[in-house]
C-alpha cells in the first residue's frame, strides 16, 4: 500500500475534468451548493472514500513512476479542494451517520462536479483579462498574468511544493529554541509530536493495506473508507511507543474544538478552521482525514501558539535564525562546513556595507543565500494584488535586493569579509557568483509570482536570482549532493530565468535529473508539467520514509552509473579547481549518444594503451567552440602531461575553439591521472601553423570504430607508420604519436 503523500497538482488554469461543461453562475452561488451538499447527514462517509481513492495507490513489489501518476489524475481533487469538503462539513452537525455506498458515489460525483465549477467561476476574471489584453481592450500597462484574480487562482490551484515528511521532520528542529515554552505550556516536545503524527500515518496505512487485501487490491472495491481514518489515543501511542496521555495532549493540540462552527469559511480561500486544527473528534476517538494537513499543522501552528502569548517575545526571532541555520546545514552537507559560512559581514571601512545570511564559496563560485521568514497573508490568498505584491516584497523582493548588493561586493577589493565571529577572511578569487532567496515556508504560487514580480538590475558575473523555499533546498542538497552536480543546477537553471513555467521548483528539478534540463534550442518559454517530479518524489520517499522504489531517478545520476567517464566524473566531483569544475560541467553537457561515445573510444583507447604500451588519444569537438581530449599513456606523469598539454594546445588552435580540456589517464585503471584546461580566445600564431600543418581537421574516431569497441580483437601493437587508432587518416608518428 503505498499513500500520496502530497497534495495533487494539477496545472494552473486547468480544469480537473475538462469534459464539463462551463456553467455561467457565481463562485459564491457554487459554494453556497456545495456547502449544502457537504451537510448532508453522513458526509464524513464521503470524505474518507474521496481520501482513499485520491491520496492512496496499490502497488506490488517496488512503487513505479506508473503508480504514482495515477495519483496525478486531474479528476481527483486537490488538497486544498478536499479541505473546502471537511470545512463546509465541520461548519454543520459534523456527523458519522451511516451512508449507503450508492449513495456516496452519487455524493462523490456530485462534489467533483461543483469543485471543478468553482475552478471554472474563479478563473473566469482572468480570462476575460486575457482576452481584453488579446483584442486590444485592455490598459496599457496591465498584465493579465500578474493580476489578483490570476494569483488567486494559481494560489489555490498551484499545487504544493513540500514533500509532507519535510513539514513533519522539520518541525522540532524549527522549533529546537522554543522547546522550554512548548513543553510548560503544552505537555509535550516537538519530537513527541513529530512521532505522534508519524504513528497517526501509518495506522492509517496499516488499516488500509489490510482492507486493500481484503478487496484482492482493489481500492474501490473497498467499502465504508470512514474506519481506516478513525483511531484512538492508545493505538497511536502503541505505534509511537509514547504514553497514551502524551498522544492525548498532541491529538487535543491539533483537534477542532467542538464549539468550532467554522463560521467565517464563507468562501474557498477564507480562514478554514478544519485545515488549521486537523484532528476530528468523534465519540472518544479521533479522526484524520489527510496527514498532510497534520504534518502542516505541526510545523505551522506552534509559531502562532507563540505568537498569542505577549510574554514570549522569543518566537520570531527564533524562526528567522532557523531558516539561516538550517540552510547553512544543507549546503553545508553538500560543500562542507569550512566552504559554508553563516553571517558573513561585507566590512567597506569600519562600515557593514551588506550581510551574507549563508555564503558559500568553491572553486571560482560563490553562492549568497539571503533567508526571509515571511509568509502569505490570508488577505493575498483571496486575490488582493496590492497585499499580493506587498508580501511578495517582504518575502523575496528584499532578499533578492539585499543579495544582489552583496554578491556585486564580492568583486570589490576594497570590501573586506569578517565572520561572525569579528575574524576576516581569506578572500577567494571568485569569478562567478549565484543569489538564493529563500523562504522558511510553503509559499503558495512562488514560482508564479517570483516569473511576475520580481525585479533585479543584471550585473556582470553574477546570475540571474533563483528564489525556492527551505524544501526546495532540501531536496536540492539531498538529490544532488556533490558541489559540481549542485552548482550545475544552479548554472543550468538561473539560465534559463525566466523562460520556464511551472507550477513550482520542484518539477524543474525532476526534469533537470531526467535531462540536465536541456532545452529546445529554437524555443523560448518551456512549460514544465508536474509529472515529471514524480521520478524525483519516488526517490525522495525511498530515502526518507523506507519506501520500496527506486533509490535514485533515471537520468543525469545514473546514466554513467559502470562507466568510465561515471567514474571520471565521481573522481573529480568534488575537487574546486576551476579546471576540473568546468570539466564536469561539460561532460554533463553531453548528449547521451555522445557520452556512449566518448565511453567506448575511452575504453579503446586504454585497451591499444595495454596491448602496445603506448600513447593514444581521442579528441571530442564539442558546441560553443569547446573541445575535449582524453589521453591514455603509461609514460611517467611529468612527460606524459607534457605531452597532453602540447597536444591540446595543437588541437584546440587547429579547431580554432576558445576552451579545451584534456584528461590524462591511466591505462590499467581507468584513473585520471591529470587534467588541463587551455581557455583563451583563439589567435592566429605563425608557429602553431607549422605545428598542425600535418593534423588532421577531423577529431572524431569514425562510427564504424566506435561500433567495432567493445568487440573481442586480438591485440596487436601499432607502429608509429601505421595508420593512427584515431581515424584521422594519417600515419600514427603524423598524428597521435606526434
Amino acid at each position: 500500500m503505498g499513500r500520496k503523500n502530497r497534495g495533487a497538482r494539477v496545472p494552473s488554469g486547468k480544469p480537473t475534468k475538462p469534459t464539463v461543461a462551463r456553467v455561467a453562475r457565481s463562485e459564491a452561488e457554487i459554494f453556497a451548493e456545495l456547502e449544502a451538499l457537504c451537510q448532508t447527514p453522513g458526509y464524513a462517509r464521503v470524505i474518507a472514500r474521496m481520501c482513499l481513492l485520491d491520496n492512496m495507490i496499490s502497488y506490488a513489489g517496488e512503487a513505479t513512476a506508473e503508480d504514482m501518476l495515477k495519483l496525478y489524475d486531474p479528476a481527483r481533487l486537490l488538497r486544498n479542494e478536499m479541505n473546502v469538503c471537511i470545512g463546509l462539513w465541520a461548519k454543520g452537525a459534523r456527523d458519522f451517520e451511516p451512508l449507503n455506498l450508492v449513495v456516496v458515489e452519487q455524493l462523490i460525483k456530485a462534489t467533483r462536479r461543483l469543485c471543478e465549477e468553482i475552478h471554472w467561476a474563479m478563473s473566469e476574471p482572468m480570462m476575460a483579462a486575457m482576452r481584453a489584453h488579446i483584442l486590444g481592450n485592455a490598459e496599457e500597462d496591465s498584465d493579465p498574468m500578474a493580476s489578483g484574480a490570476t494569483m488567486r487562482e494559481a494560489i489555490f490551484y498551484g499545487g504544493e511544493s513540500a514533500y509532507p515528511f519535510q513539514y513533519r521532520d522539520f518541525a522540532p528542529e524549527r522549533y529546537a529554541a522554543d522547546e522550554p515554552w512548548i513543553v510548560a505550556n503544552k505537555g509535550f516536545s516537538m519530537k513527541e509530536a513529530a512521532q505522534v503524527a508519524r504513528a497517526v500515518s501509518r495506522t492509517i496505512d496499516a488499516r488500509a493495506s489490510q482492507a486493500l487485501s481484503r478487496s484482492r487490491g482493489d481500492l474501490s472495491a473497498i467499502g465504508d473508507a470512514l474506519e481506516l481514518y478513525t483511531f484512538s489515543a492508545e493505538e497511536v501511542g502503541i505505534a509511537a511507543r509514547l504514553p497514551a496521555e502524551t498522544c492525548e495532549r498532541v491529538l487535543a493540540a491539533f483537534a477542532c474544538p467542538e464549539e468550532e462552527r467554522n463560521a467565517q469559511f464563507t468562501k474557498v480561500d477564507a480562514r478554514n478552521m478544519a485545515a488549521i486544527l486537523p484532528v476530528v473528534r468523534r465519540d472518544g476517538r479521533y479522526v484524520v482525514f489527510n496527514i498532510v494537513d497534520l504534518y502542516e499543522a505541526l510545523y505551522q501552528a506552534p509559531y502562532f501558539w507563540m505568537l498569542a502569548d505577549k510574554s514570549y517575545k522569543l518566537a520570531a526571532n527564533h524562526r528567522g535564525d532557523f531558516t539561516e541555520e538550517f540552510a547553512r546545514s544543507r549546503l553545508a552537507s553538500v560543500f562542507g562546513a569550512s566552504r559554508t559560512l553563516l553571517n558573513v559581514n561585507l566590512m567597506r571601512s569600519k562600515d557593514v556595507a551588506g550581510e551574507v545570511d549563508v555564503l558559500i564559496t568553491f572553486s571560482k563560485f560563490a553562492i549568497v543565500v539571503q533567508a526571509k521568514s515571511k509568509q502569505l497573508t490570508a488577505v493575498a490568498r483571496q486575490g488582493d494584488e496590492k497585499q499580493i505584491r506587498k508580501d511578495f516584497g517582504h518575502a523575496v523582493q528584499v532578499a533578492c535586493d539585499q543579495g544582489m548588493d552583496c554578491a556585486k561586493m564580492l568583486f570589490d577589493p576594497a570590501i573586506k569579509w569578517v565572520g561572525a565571529d569579528g575574524v576576516a577572511i581569506d578572500r577567494p578569487d571568485v569569478g562567478k557568483v549565484f543569489v538564493v532567496c529563500l523562504v522558511a515556508d510553503h509559499y503558495p504560487a512562488l514560482a508564479a509570482q517570483a516569473r511576475q514580480f520580481l525585479h533585479f538590475e543584471p550585473a556582470e558575473r553574477v546570475a540571474a536570482p533563483l528564489v525556492m523555499d527551505v524544501f526546495l533546498l532540501d531536496a536540492l542538497a539531498e538529490m544532488l549532493d556533490s558541489p559540481l552536480h549542485f552548482l550545475n543546477y544552479l548554472e543550468r537553471r538561473s539560465g534559463y530565468a525566466d523562460q520556464v513555467v511551472s507550477n513550482h521548483e520542484l518539477s524543474i528539478l525532476g526534469f533537470h535529473l531526467g535531462r540536465n534540463l536541456h532545452m529546445q534550442e529554437d524555443a523560448n518559454l518551456f512549460h514544465m508539467g508536474d509529472d515529471f517530479g514524480v521520478g524525483m518524489e519516488l526517490a525522495m520517499l525511498a530515502r526518507r520514509e523506507g519506501l520500496a522504489a527506486p533509490w535514485t531517478p533515471n537520468g543525469i545520476l545514473t546514466i554513467l552509473e559502470g562507466t568510465t567517464l561515471g567514474a571520471l566524473l565521481r573522481q573529480i566531483e568534488r575537487r574546486p579547481e576551476p579546471g576540473m569544475v568546468e570539466l564536469g560541467f561539460t561532460i554533463l553537457a553531453m548528449s547521451g549518444s555522445t557520452l556512449d561515445q566518448a565511453n567506448a573510444a575511452i575504453d579503446e583507447l586504454m585497451r591499444l594503451s595495454r596491448s602496445d604500451g603506448g600513447r593514444h588519444d581521442f579528441t571530442l569537438q564539442l558546441q560553443d567552440r569547446v573541445g575535449l581530449t582524453f589521453h591514455s599513456s603509461p609514460m611517467p606523469e611529468q612527460d606524459a602531461r607534457a605531452g597532453l598539454v602540447d597536444h591540446c594546445l595543437r588541437r584546440k588552435y587547429l579547431q580554432k575553439a576558445s576552451r579545451w580540456f584534456g584528461v590524462l589517464l591511466d591505462p590499467a585503471t581507468g584513473k585520471m591521472r591529470c587534467g588541463v584546461m587551455l581557455d583563451s580566445p583563439w589567435e592566429r600564431d605563425a608557429q602553431l601553423d607549422i605545428a598542425t600543418a600535418h593534423m588532421s581537421q577531423r577529431s572524431n574516431m569514425s562510427s564504424a570504430q566506435l561500433r567495432e569497441f567493445g568487440r573481442p580483437r586480438s591485440t596487436v601493437k601499432v607502429g608509429r607508420n601505421a595508420s593512427c587508432p584515431c581515424g584521422s587518416g594519417k600515419k600514427s608518428k603524423r598524428c597521435c604519436h606526434a
